[in-house]
């Protein structure tokens, strides 16, 4: 396995979500020197409930602008027209997405409602990626009752050239039923309703984002709304490096494993359903409490509610991919998004928590056949044995190699008990 060094990059390279806010990390690994480049900017105000409370929209709009020029927006396919017409709005768009529109709500009533039943309410944008914008938002009840003027966000779909039956095919569904789901769920109408065919809104979900509502905004826009948590995992990352001026990993043992964990319980949701994620990276991990203010945090999964035609991201993605999207689209082979390849994913997630470094940071696409040929991101001497070797066999070039989340899970409850014990 080879190591990564601090190549300048082109622009290529891979492409991701935006993360919401924090410094953007530029990294390499050389041996077990551990050295890393911040371009920090204003993290918000330490203490507050979430990560850009208290940022100016120019600081919001400047970390958005850097994440799309730095090419870290997650890489899309584009099955529906491309013609530039955006889907018309409101009452109006259209007699196919008007007809698909009411059938949703009439069969997914707790989940997709009009806007102005809810009266829902959108602020700033606090962050953007390449399907979506991300505003700040709040419904009716909610503002009458809560001192927090924004506590849900309205993730808003880019639709432009797009009708709502084509971001419908984007939507998982489950093709597995989990276990341990009581049978009496089935017998509550509304949990029947979440649960039924769209994943993103199943009340069971425990360590995964899980929408409240989807729909139609006023200016004809679709959204999703959802819970508002502190900030992602890769912003976390990045503050506690710059806080400890680059001088070692993140977080502790402890706080490493535990993250580690809480991202494949909420995979395993996934994969007990059958749905892949397809783009799992630290930049797609919600942290749900502000972990500066007590030092104590949970991790859930997120952005794996219009997953189906995304390609994943620069490097973070499985060899297997890189070598089939290497080829012409009509000659690639779609078999190759299984559940291992988030297990790949999963790794380079967490090489993310274990080192603070981004996977390749600087390496471009004329550098995937070297992933492709079994190179690896070096894990320095300071990450613990166990986790290291289980990161490394999630990582296997080889994808029945890779094991799955259940085996992932035992294994890393076993090793939290040992460095608490060390």
């Amino acid at each position: 396995m080879g190591n990564v060094g601090s190549r300048s990059g082109g622009k290529d390279g891979g492409i991701g979500a935006v993360s919401v806010a924090g410094a953007e990390a530029y990294s390499g690994a050389t041996g077990d020197e551990y050295c890393t480049a911040m371009a920090s900017t204003s993290c918000g105000v330490e203490g507050s409930e979430y990560l850009t409370e208290g940022m100016s929209e120019q600081q919001i709009s400047s970390l958005i602008d850097a994440s799309r020029e730095q090419g870290t927006w997650s890489e899309l396919t584009h099955d529906g027209p491309r013609d530039g017409q955006a889907v018309e709005a409101s009452s109006s768009h259209g007699d196919a997405d008007a007809a698909i529109w009411e059938e949703l709500k009439r069969s997914h009533p707790h989940v997709f409602v009009d806007c102005r039943e809810i009266e829902l309410q959108v602020g700033r944008v606090i962050a953007e990626g390449g399907q979506a914008t991300i505003y700040e938002a709040n419904w009716k009840e909610q503002i009458i009752c809560a001192s927090e003027p924004f506590a849900y966000v309205a993730k808003v779909f880019k639709m432009e050239g797009f009708s709502l039956a084509d971001l419908q095919r984007q939507w998982p569904q489950a093709t597995k039923t989990p276990p341990q789901i009581p049978d009496k769920f089935y017998d509550d109408e509304a949990a029947v309703s979440m649960f039924n065919g769209h994943v993103f809104s199943e009340i069971q979900l425990k360590h995964c984002n899980r929408m409240t509502w989807a729909t139609f905004l006023e200016d004809g826009k679709f959204a999703f709304v959802m819970m508002k948590y502190w900030g992602d995992l890769r912003s976390l990352i990045n503050l506690k490096v710059k806080n400890n001026n680059s001088r070692g990993p993140p977080f502790s043992h402890a706080e490493a494993a535990r993250t580690m964990l809480d991202i494949a319980k909420g995979m395993k949701e996934l994969h007990d359903r059958g749905v892949l994620h397809r783009d799992l990276k630290a930049a797609n991990v919600l942290i749900t409490r502000n972990p500066l203010k007590d030092g104590w945090w949970r991790c859930k999964v997120a952005d794996y509610e219009s997953s189906m035609q995304v390609q994943g991201t620069g490097f973070w993605r499985a060899p297997e991919v890189l070598k089939e999207l290497l080829k012409q689209g009509c000659d690639r082979d779609e078999g190759i998004w299984t559940e291992k390849v988030d297990i790949y994913s999963y790794a380079m997630t967490c090489y993310e928590v274990l080192t603070g470094l981004i996977p390749f940071f600087g390496y471009v696409k004329s550098d995937w056949k070297r992933v492709i040929d079994g190179e690896r991101p070096h894990l320095p001497d300071f990450v613990d044995f166990g986790l290291k070797g289980l990161v490394e066999r999630c990582w296997d070039v080889e994808p029945h190699n890779r094991p799955e989340f259940d085996t992932i899970i035992a294994e890393l409850k076993l090793l939290r008990g040992e460095i608490r014990d060390s």
